[in-house]
């Protein structure tokens, strides 16, 4: 099954980025596994999220990574 890794920087918490990131998968029927999450201690400070995404095909993978 072909997969990718996306990396997600940023307010990616409080700006609900991972949540509708995670969302859009599931929502394509594909899977995730998070490979790493680092958030902020503080409020300033950037998370970090290493996200694995499989689909079923190489062509539902390329769509969903270019929606996402």
């Amino acid at each position: 099954m072909p997969s990718e890794t996306l990396v997600l920087e940023g307010h990616i918490i409080d700006s609900l980025v991972l949540p509708k990131v995670l969302d859009e998968i599931v929502e394509h029927a594909a899977e995730y596994e998070v490979l790493d999450l680092r958030l902020g201690l503080r409020h300033d400070d950037a998370s970090f999220a290493r996200v694995r995404v499989t689909t079923a095909s190489d062509d539902d993978l390329g769509a969903l990574i270019e929606r996402l």
